[in-house]
């Protein structure tokens, strides 16, 4: 019976690997679902908790059809399709039933599909969470009428990007904009000893610190509906010993380690270097636009790189052309004179050009330097286009100096089959641009966060290591199950390197780094002393499964692994492409949970709820700058007499609350001046008006400009 139940598992799952990686939400009613209308997202939170060298997202979602025109009295199914990145470990699921919460079972796919249908049929509340394949997931929900909303909450690990002296992680934002109507974002975030503050890659988007008698110490933010598609990145300051960072987790049966340090904190490196940035952009081709590249390109120089490096650009306009005629020191200032020239001109797709003038320039200043190519362009795509034009390259120079590539295209790329492989764009010239050159290439569809590319390439110019391992072992005992870093392929000596395992014995541990550093040999040993490692929780147990899980999908599928891909799924409560989590509503069998506690009540903003008509509001002029009116028809709020309006910041932070009341039919006309309930002025930017009448509320942001 096992077998058959195996083998039913693995044909389903061979129908998996078309599924398109994209975010979507549907309404359908599953009485007849060729019929499906665009979901909406109604209120988002994030909740964020550090977990050593992983985030644990929790992200609440409320799912509203309001705004579709199915008919009232429809039973709705809602469909989420929506993707993670690929190193994400899923593992929880709720649904509210009510006011009541429901924490998912983890069991085998095939029952969770057989158990959901059956309970749709019966017009019961279930909800199921799929993975599909690598980094995609689908949710389903039901019942919602059109009418009601459906809350639900998922929670999974991620790891964090750590480099030099910053961490960063990606908010989902892109979850958020599958909602027909995108809604604002709030996160929470909770901090750990070693790793600093929270802020935002966007300085407009800034925390708060408060307390809460039951979660304590914690900061808040928003992401407004409108910054959703710029992908704000979450970034903290580690506060450790030379960039190395230490856990273990020491449960009943086997023992974790999780390690993270930066080889160039141990290898002898050059004392500065020189970095010509060469600009191709091209318009449409890319989400990003030319001011915001080249400000996250700035800021990614300046965070590696300080004035005892040379700095150049050459862009391409009517003419190939350089923002200095020589090297100049790297600093905020040349680098922004810079920036103000590639701004001024009306720039266009010109790759020989600028790559030719690259080379003549660093030919003619010496020999020295490394170019970094900054390109949206798609010109070569075509590999007897791309190969003439490396060979009409190494003319110039034989060997070419190391090329560095970040490549941006995330529009309009078309696929090409070479080589008994698909390359998209212009890959297949920069995969071997890179490697002829002894450079190192990166495109956003790899990493999916424009200034993590930067980050990674301009590191690779410090050099690259390659051979690399790193052996861990505690002073007594061994490490074995190893996830990390090593091999042959090349990688920035300032990369930070992570690496997840299981060990036997007692700390303290000792690590041996070997490999090549620009073609030598290089052998470190780094003692990691008992005070320097922190405790970490079950978390870190629950990564370590999750990417063993990831090693076994990634196989061909048979009744083995699949046997074993679900045992380590269902023993370590981690979603896999094998289980599901299933939320039942409140029976005998099935309990409400007692222990799970709504961290998304601490936003701190009421539910929105519609009135019968936004048209009842009037606020002006917006955006405004000393004052600003709000009118309120009492008549346009069926009946109600009580209104409050109240104001926050992009925080969360209340900034005026007023009460009014009058007879139905009387209008409400109040102004704001633009101060705090402390009577500050406040600054230029966004802010929210709400107004709340009985259990309606409105809202609608309203802008303060100088």
């Amino acid at each position: 019976m096992k077998t058959r139940f195996l083998t039913a598992i693995t044909l389903l799952f061979s129908g998996w690997l078309t599924l398109p990686a994209q975010n979507d939400l549907w309404i359908n009613n599953p009485d007849y679902t060729w019929w499906r209308q665009a979901g909406n997202i109604k209120e988002a939170t994030l909740t964020v908790r550090p977990k050593g060298l992983q985030l644990q997202y929790s992200l609440y979602l409320t799912f509203s059809a309001s705004h579709t025109s199915f008919e009232a009295g429809d039973q709705l199914e809602t469909v989420f399709d929506f993707t993670l990145p690929d190193e994400a470990v899923v593992i929880d699921s709720w649904l509210w039933v009510g006011t009541d919460i429901i924490q998912g079972r983890l069991i085998d796919r095939w029952s969770a599909s057989e158990i959901y249908e059956e309970i749709v049929d019966r017009k019961r509340d279930p909800s199921v969470l799929y993975k599909q394949w690598r980094g995609q997931y689908q949710l389903r929900v039901y019942p919602m009428k059109t009418n009601e909303t459906r809350k639900v909450r998922i929670t999974y690990l991620m790891p964090v990007n750590w480099s030099g002296n910053k961490i960063e992680a990606a908010i989902p934002t892109d979850l958020l904009l599958a909602s027909a109507i995108d809604p604002d974002l709030h996160v929470l975030v909770w901090e750990e000893n070693g790793f600093g503050i929270p802020g935002f890659s966007d300085p407009e988007i800034t925390f708060s610190p408060l307390t809460d008698a039951e979660f304590g110490p914690y900061l808040r933010a928003m992401i407004p509906a409108a910054k959703l598609n710029t992908r704000p990145l979450l970034k903290m300051t580690p506060d450790v010993v030379n960039n190395c960072y230490v856990s273990v987790y020491e449960g009943e049966s086997e023992s974790y380690y999780q390690l993270s340090l930066n080889p160039s904190d141990y290898i002898e490196q050059e004392a500065s270097n020189r970095i010509l940035v060469v600009y191709d952009y091209k318009t449409g081709n890319s989400t990003y636009s030319k001011a915001s590249v080249l400000a996250m390109l700035k800021e990614q120089l300046l965070s590696q790189y300080s004035s005892s490096d040379g700095f150049n650009l050459i862009y391409s306009g009517l003419q190939i052309e350089k923002a200095f005629t020589e090297w100049v020191p790297l600093t905020a200032e040349n680098i922004n004179l810079a920036i103000s020239k590639v701004t001024a001109a009306s720039t266009y797709s010109n790759l020989p050009g600028v790559l030719s003038e690259g080379i003549n320039f660093i030919k003619n200043t010496g020999g020295l330097g490394s170019m970094v190519l900054v390109s949206s362009s798609d010109n070569f795509g075509n590999f007897t286009e791309a190969n003439n034009l490396i060979k009409d390259l190494r003319k110039l120079q034989d060997p070419l100096y190391p090329i560095h590539i970040a490549d941006f295209q995330d529009r309009n790329a078309l696929y090409y089959y070479i080589g008994n492989r698909y390359y998209m764009g212009q890959e297949y010239l920069y995969v071997n641009l890179s490697k002829i050159s002894t450079g190192y290439y990166m495109n956003i569809r790899q990493e999916t966060y424009l200034p993590t590319v930067f980050d990674k390439v301009l590191s690779s110019v410090h050099g690259m290591i390659t051979a690399f391992d790193m052996y861990t072992a505690p002073a007594e005992g061994f490490c074995y199950g190893r996830f990390g870093q090593s091999g042959s392929q090349g990688f920035p000596v300032n990369e930070q390197v992570t690496q997840i395992g299981k060990f036997y014995g007692s700390t303290p541990f000792v690590v041996y780094l070997t490999g090549m550093y620009k073609s030598q040999p290089f052998s470190k040993l780094v003692q990691i002393p008992a005070s320097q490692i922190a405790h970490a929780d079950t978390s870190l147990a629950k990564m370590w499964h999750g990417k063993y899980i990831s090693e076994l999908e990634s196989e061909p599928q048979t009744n083995t692994s699949a046997q074993e891909i679900l045992y380590e799924s269902l023993t370590n409560r981690v979603l896999s492409i094998h289980s599901a989590f299933l939320c039942l509503e409140p029976s005998d069998t099935v309990a409400v949970c007692k222990t799970c506690k709504d961290e998304s009540r601490l936003t701190g903003i009421p539910d929105p709820m519609p009135f019968d008509s936004a048209g009842c509001i009037n606020l002006y002029p917006n955006p405004f700058t000393d004052r600003i009116t709000i009118e309120i028809d009492l008549a346009g709020l069926a009946g109600m007499e009580n209104v409050t309006v109240r104001i926050f910041n992009q925080s969360g932070q209340l900034l005026f609350e007023k009460e009014e009341s009058g007879a139905p039919g009387r209008q409400v006309r109040l102004d704001w001046n633009g101060t705090s309930v402390q009577g500050d002025r406040v600054p230029a930017g966004n802010y929210i008006v709400m107004i709340q009448a009985g259990p309606a509320t409105w809202s609608k942001q309203i802008i303060k400009s100088e």
